[in-house]
């Protein structure tokens, strides 16, 4: 009996532990994830200002962006998503496909939904947050996968890595907001 309870014991231990591993593995990953958008992202010019983890709530719509980035060229908002595999989508869809293949080379294809539409419904939310401070703007929505290992979808809004990021917030060289416009936003966006 005693052999049995410490099998069953063993057994139910291993489980938690690996259970355990996995979510260290995945905040691993969304550490390391974080770490390679905000390196990439502060090597911008000094004049570009960086907002991560921003809470928004507009009229009961909760949402955390998870990086704003400000300059006299723009608003970007950028949703950071941590998948492996290959990620396949239409912009258009409400769900995407993931296909992931494990340690074992076993292929497992699962859905999530959009993040463009996420990112969309963010920038709407931003939009309308700072509409009601005074400050009539738009902002550009863009995803980043940076550990994904391929994306296939039909949106220029979609980046595999945050280098590819950085050159398209780079691309904007037209000032679209004044001085005295960026630094109310930005006094808005630090008190957010």
């Amino acid at each position: 009996i005693l052999i049995i309870i410490y099998v069953i014991l063993r057994a139910v231990a291993q489980t938690n532990i690996n259970a355990y591993q996995e979510q260290l593995d995945w905040l691993n990953v969304e550490i390391q994830v974080g770490e390679v958008l905000a390196s990439t992202l502060k090597a911008l010019p000094d004049d570009y200002m960086i907002f991560n983890n921003v809470a928004l709530n507009y009229n009961g719509q909760l949402t955390e962006i998870d990086c704003i980035v400000l300059s006299c060229f723009g608003i970007w908002v950028v949703e950071v998503k941590s998948y492996k595999g290959v990620i396949h989508g239409l912009a258009a869809n409400e769900m995407w496909s993931r296909i992931k293949t494990s340690k074992s080379g076993k292929e497992y294809d699962s859905e999530i939904k959009n993040p463009l539409k996420q990112v969309e419904r963010q920038v709407q939310i931003l939009s309308n947050v700072l509409y009601r401070k005074g400050i009539r703007t738009t902002a550009q929505g863009y995803v980043v996968f940076p550990v994904a290992e391929n994306v296939n979808v039909d949106s220029d809004k979609v980046f595999l890595n945050s280098s590819q990021l950085k050159r398209e917030i780079l691309s904007y060289n037209q000032v679209v907001l004044p001085k005295d416009r960026v630094e109310t936003i930005r006094g808005v966006l630090t008190q957010l």
